[in-house]
């Protein structure tokens, strides 16, 4: 019986471990290669959208996810956007607002933070 129960709280221990092990930073979305490799246009730039799809799904280190995957992923790992620009813009080259910029861009259209149409036409990237 002892040997039951200090066995069942070995395997809770490796389990809980192993979890946050998958809920490290490097395996989760939003960190890239670098960012050089992983550049992306700017959000007011007429190829924005297809640019910004191509950086964040073959620089995710999850590879070959969709977009709401991927986000779903972010916002999994690092609560909001603004936390995850926060944690990993600079370490890639960017800042923390033009994160943020392309990501609203990218799901919501209208105009960035400078109030420049996103994507020349204000349209969400979704429906493109």
């Amino acid at each position: 019986m002892k040997r039951k129960i200090l066995w069942g709280v070995c395997v809770f221990i490796v389990s809980f471990f192993s979890f946050n092990v998958l809920a490290d930073q490097a395996v989760f979305p939003v960190l890239v290669d670098s960012a050089q490799q992983c550049a992306v246009a700017t959000d007011y730039s007429p190829t924005f959208c297809s640019d910004f799809k191509i950086a964040v799904t073959s620089c995710c280190p999850i590879k070959n996810l969709p977009m709401q995957k991927i986000y779903h992923l972010m916002m999994v790992a690092y609560g909001d956007l603004q936390n995850a620009c926060n944690k990993n813009a600079a370490k890639y080259g960017g800042s923390i607002q033009s994160c943020v910029d392309q990501w609203n861009c990218y799901w919501n259209g209208g105009s960035d933070s400078q109030d420049r149409l996103c994507s020349t036409t204000g349209v969400k990237c979704e429906t493109q």
